[in-house]
């Protein structure tokens, strides 16, 4: 009777494990969304503070270069 406990959390830790595991294709629009690189940053605008011009491209973001020593 003692191994019952124990062998019920490892079985939970073993699902939990599975499906942590288990690889899917994203398609969210974060999945789409670019990400910083070592050269340059990107700056996330709200949508209360984006531009007239910036919404009719309908940018959500901006793209800085940052200087490499």
């Amino acid at each position: 009777m003692n191994h019952v406990p124990r062998l019920f959390i490892v079985s939970i830790l073993l699902a939990l494990l599975a499906g942590c595991a288990s690889r899917q294709e994203c398609t969210d629009l974060s999945c789409q969304r670019p990400a910083a690189t070592p050269d340059s940053m990107v700056i996330w605008w709200s949508p209360a503070m984006q531009t007239a011009t910036e919404a009719a491209e309908s940018s959500d973001y901006s793209r800085v270069r940052v200087p490499v020593n």
